[in-house]
């Protein structure tokens, strides 16, 4: 299997010649990986120290890959080498089972591969595969611009951390998705370390913050808007007058009482000509006094209209005299 990048397998400056990349086929078939190499060209050795690296760094992240996610898989590693590039290329088949749902990595283990291609003004590519595979391609300048930032075994950890599971020391092949298409493991390019990265987050995450205080403030208000127009009502409810519908004045809470109606029977004057009938409220100005209790009576037409609103007296039980003597 791949070994790690610290220790005797570290990445150096002689790191990434042909017989680099031979001995990790030869490691990964010895760990029961079908991989085949293809080089077409001269042998790396004379090109740039950190184009060898990146060589070997893809060809190492690749078949890490398919020795956790894809093992009987055939795996087939290609190198073209002449005057203006090295192109490298990692095709697997399809893993035999789909990967668990908690195998699936951050993803970041591609995006640092495709970091240090495209630092020396190369290109990458890395996808799922109809058949169910994988592919992981790049194309490297075989004499890149200088470089913009320090080599790899100039960052601490920068190289073996990719591969170690937090904590146990062990190599920590990267996610699934440079075997079969799902999201890779962690790179140390894109942990957030460097402070122009940090400085992106934290402006992200002010404008963020600013972003819903703002909308907080637009919300309050636009219900103190919302409040303050709103028609209010003051003083007390109105009071039914003639002309208004059965539902008009029932909507002011004005309905019939069945012991006001009781009382009445047979103490009201004559109803009006062409009532169709009439309510007789609890609330609609009924007065108690001695001997007496005045009530309201309101009479509505066919139509339903209010026709007329008559308050007259009637007896008050309470001072009536009681039917049986002592």
């Amino acid at each position: 299997m791949p070994g790690r990048d610290t220790g005797p397998d570290a990445l150096t400056d002689a790191t990434g010649t042909r017989a680099d990349v031979e001995a990790l086929v030869a490691r990964s078939r010895d760990g029961g990986i079908a991989v085949r190499l293809d080089w077409t060209g001269p042998d790396l050795d004379a090109r740039p120290a950190r184009v060898r690296r990146a060589v070997d760094r893809l060809v190492r992240e690749a078949l890490t890959n398919v020795h956790r996610y894809a093992t009987a898989a055939h795996v087939t590693v290609t190198v073209v080498h002449d005057e203006a590039e090295v192109r490298i290329t990692v095709r697997n088949g399809a893993p035999p089972r789909p990967p668990a749902a908690g195998e699936a990595g951050t993803g970041r283990g591609l995006t640092g591969l495709r970091e240090r291609v495209e630092l020396l003004g190369g290109s990458f590519d890395a996808a799922a595969l109809p058949s169910g595979g994988f592919r992981v391609a790049a194309t490297v300048p075989t004499e890149p611009a200088e470089p913009t930032e320090p080599a790899d075994h100039e960052l601490p950890g920068a190289a073996g951390a990719a591969e170690r599971r937090p904590g146990d020391g062990r190599a920590d092949p990267l996610g699934p998705a440079e075997a079969h298409g799902a999201p890779g493991a962690d790179d140390p390019s894109d942990r957030g370390g460097r402070p122009d990265v940090r400085e992106r987050r934290t402006a992200d995450v002010l404008t963020l913050a600013f972003g819903l205080a703002g909308l907080s403030v637009l919300m309050v208000l636009g219900v103190a808007f919302v409040y303050a127009t709103r028609p209010h009502q003051s003083g007390p409810p109105p009071l039914p007058r003639v002309g208004m519908t059965y539902e008009q004045v029932a909507g002011l809470g004005v309905l019939d009482n069945a012991a006001v109606r009781a009382a009445a029977t047979g103490h009201e004057p004559p109803r009006p000509a062409g009532t169709a009938g009439c309510i007789y409220p609890f609330n609609g100005a009924t007065e108690s006094h001695p001997g007496g209790l005045t009530v309201a009576r309101y009479c509505f037409d066919a139509a339903h209209r209010l026709t007329s609103i008559d308050r007259f007296t009637v007896p008050s039980v309470r001072d009536a005299t009681p039917w049986e003597s002592p």
